[in-house]
């Protein structure tokens, strides 16, 4: 994806139990690398927000068959370095992804949506994480999340900028969820690393920094995230920890981070481990 943040020696056991073994190396020296494959599997589906954006807007919904679908280490995505494995979306939008070499994935394991348009196709590069750190086992029923070029026009609008000028420099779309997925309103997004909550942004926003978007996805909202539940990472870099928090609710610690011209789905879920 144009977007989207020690070689490790398994025992026999640990491989039989966890994925795939394939031995490399140079024999004569005597050195015997073990590589860790796991399937990753799924289907792609659009950012829930932005169907329920398009369904209120009355706009036909992109289709994401004939995109693109990658496993990526978020590392190696930061660097704009080629995905760990990729497919073509067909008709259903499932995807089946084998023998995805994880042996030196260390940060997690993100999906990757990119339309077969490039830049100007009906659907962004998005990516969404799946794994947090590496993966000890096959990852499936997955959804690779993508969000549409026009909801994120939509996102610039929101928060009075160009269409595209957001994506250009990347960000993160997050959005924060109860345990029924249903979005929260009223819950404030701070650095889980420190406890500070994240300064909202202003017309030159420096990050750190967050935006909260209004429920109809037409302007901003302060203090916390309205009914939508939706907030924008401008920016974002480097993957750091972001949690919320909302009355008596518990939220998980989520990484997060972006790099130019692609944007990162982060859901932060009531009660999901982090």
């Amino acid at each position: 994806m144009r977007a989207l943040a020690l070689a490790l020696a398994l025992t026999a056991a640990a491989t039989l139990a966890c994925g795939t073994a394939a031995t490399t190396g140079d024999a004569d020296a005597g050195v015997t690398v073990e590589r860790k494959l796991i399937e990753v599997a799924g289907k792609a589906a659009l950012h829930p927000a932005a169907l329920a954006w398009l369904g209120a807007k009355k706009l036909a919904v992109p289709t994401l068959a004939g995109a693109t679908v990658a496993a990526a280490d978020p590392t190696r995505a930061l660097q704009r370095l080629p995905p760990l494995a990729q497919a073509t979306l067909g008709a259903d939008l499932s995807f089946d992804l084998k023998n995805v070499d994880v042996t030196n994935v260390r940060l997690g394991l993100i999906t990757e949506v990119v339309d077969a348009a490039g830049a100007s196709g009906p659907v962004l590069d998005t990516g969404f994480g799946v794994a947090r750190g590496q993966p000890q086992a096959a990852l499936t029923a997955q959804t690779a999340w993508a969000v549409p070029s026009s909801f994120g026009e939509a996102l610039d609008g929101a928060v009075g900028m160009r269409p595209g000028a957001l994506l250009g420099d990347g960000y993160v779309l997050g959005m924060v969820r109860d345990a029924a997925n249903a979005p929260v309103s009223g819950a404030v997004v701070i650095n889980a690393d420190n406890g500070e909550k994240l300064a909202e942004c202003t017309s030159a926003p420096e990050p750190p920094c967050i935006w909260y978007v209004d429920a109809t996805i037409a302007g901003l909202v302060t203090g916390g995230t309205s009914a939508s539940g939706l907030f924008l990472l401008p920016y974002a870099g480097n993957p750091a920890n972001y949690t919320a928090r909302q009355a008596s609710r518990v939220f998980p610690k989520k990484l997060a981070g972006s790099r130019a011209d692609a944007v990162l789905v982060l859901f932060i879920d009531e009660g999901a481990s982090d």
